[in-house]
C-alpha cells in the first residue's frame, strides 16, 4: 500500500496522522497513527468484512476469561475493512516473554471451552475440513505437490477425533503484552478460526510435552498455511516434515 492509498483509505477514519511505520509483521504492513490525543495502529489485511466481524464473538470470549484484546475500531460507515485497511487501539506495554506465555496455559484453555460452539470463521478452514476441501484461509492446495498434501492430509487425520474450538493460531512471545495492571493482552488475531484446539498449546508446549503425532499435525499446517505466503520458509519446513515422517 503506497502513500496515497494508505491516506485514501484511512479517510475513512476521520484522518488520522500516520507517525511512523511499525515493523514486526510478517505478512501485513501497520503503521502507528494519531487521531486527536489517541495513538491507533493501521493494519492492513487480506481479511474479508466478515472474517473480521466474526472476532467479536471471540474476543467477546478472550475478554471473559481476562484477556486484553485489540477491538477493531469501526470506519465512519461502520465497516471494519476499507481497502484492505483495518484500525485498532494502540497496546503500549510491557513485551511478553516465553515464561509470561507459559503462565497463560490455563486462561487459553478456558478460551478454548467457551468458543467451542462458535462457527468457523467465513472464507477460512480448519485442518479437519482440508481433509475433504482444497482451500480456506490461507490454505490453497492446488499450487503444491500432490504428495505433500497426501501427506499433510494424513498427518491431520489422526487428530480428526480431538477438540476443536477457535483458536489463536500465533501464540509467541511477541503477541503478548503485559499491562501495567499485570493483565496480558494478546494481540495479532489474524490466523484466528475454528481447528484442533491442541494447535494452540502445541505452540507453548516444551519440548517433549506432546506427542509427536500431534508435532507433526502442526508442522503439516504450518507448511500448508505459509506454502504461498512464505513459500522459502515452507519449503524448508516441508523438508523438516518429509525427514521426520520418514525417519520419526
Amino acid at each position: 500500500m503506497n502513500p496515497h492509498q494508505l491516506e485514501s483509505a484511512l479517510a475513512s477514519w476521520g484522518q488520522p496522522v500516520v507517525l511512523q511505520s511499525l515493523s514486526g509483521g510478517y505478512r501485513n504492513r501497520a503503521w502507528l497513527i494519531q487521531s486527536g490525543s489517541q495513538l491507533y495502529v493501521a493494519k492492513t489485511t487480506r481479511r474479508c468484512e466478515s472474517a473480521m466481524q466474526w472476532l467479536n464473538s471471540v474476543f467477546d470470549a478472550a475478554e471473559s476469561v481476562g484477556f486484553v484484546v485489540p477491538r477493531l475500531i469501526p470506519s465512519q460507515v461502520g465497516s471494519l475493512v476499507v481497502n484492505g485497511l483495518t484500525v485498532e487501539p494502540y497496546i503500549d506495554d510491557e513485551p511478553g516473554t516465553a515464561a509470561n506465555l507459559l503462565e497463560l496455559i490455563p486462561l487459553i484453555f478456558q478460551f478454548h471451552k467457551l468458543t467451542s460452539h462458535l462457527p468457523q470463521r467465513p472464507t477460512f478452514a480448519s485442518s479437519i475440513q482440508l481433509l475433504e476441501q482444497d482451500t480456506g484461509g490461507d490454505v490453497d492446495f492446488s499450487s503444491m505437490p500432490s504428495h505433500l498434501v497426501v501427506s499433510c492430509r494424513q498427518a491431520w487425520r489422526t487428530l480428526a477425533q480431538k477438540p476443536q474450538s477457535v483458536v489463536h493460531g500465533d501464540l509467541n512471545p511477541s503477541n503478548i503484552l503485559i499491562t501495567p495492571d499485570k493483565r496480558p493482552a494478546l494481540i495479532d488475531w489474524d490466523e484466528s478460526r475454528v481447528d484442533l484446539s491442541c494447535f494452540d498449546w502445541l505452540a507453548i508446549a516444551k519440548e517433549g510435552q506432546a506427542a509427536p503425532e500431534e508435532r507433526q499435525a502442526l508442522l503439516a499446517w504450518e507448511i500448508a498455511v505459509c506454502w504461498h505466503v512464505e513459500p522459502d520458509y515452507a519449503q524448508k519446513l516441508a523438508q523438516e516434515f518429509i525427514k521426520y515422517k520418514d525417519h520419526p
